[in-house]
């Protein structure tokens, strides 16, 4: 990966992690954590692979992230000094 795809990578990584945890009310007990951000070549898209604890949570906040993309992709634009921002896709963290 060259040097500006892994700088805007971990930009996206601490904007999205930032936003998830001060603008979305999840439910009691839920950990909820960004692990890593990817880009496609192009960097038209970013995939955001997120890690949630307790592990029978992972169903249900991956749909709430999806219902949610709209307004979590308006609040990302507003915090990143980026040109062009990429469409956010949201994938569970594969461990094992």
């Amino acid at each position: 990966m060259n040097q500006r795809k892994e700088k805007i990578s971990e930009l996206i990584r601490k904007e999205i992690s930032k936003i998830l945890e001060e603008d979305i009310e999840w439910k009691e007990n839920l950990l909820i954590t960004v692990n890593r951000a990817e880009l496609n070549d192009n960097l038209s898209t970013a995939t955001i692979f997120i890690s949630v604890f307790p592990d029978d949570g992972q169903l249900e906040v991956i749909r709430l992230l999806e219902i949610l993309r709209p307004r979590i992709n308006i609040l990302f634009r507003k915090s990143v000094p980026l040109r062009t921002v990429p469409k956010l896709e949201f994938q569970m963290e594969k461990i094992g």
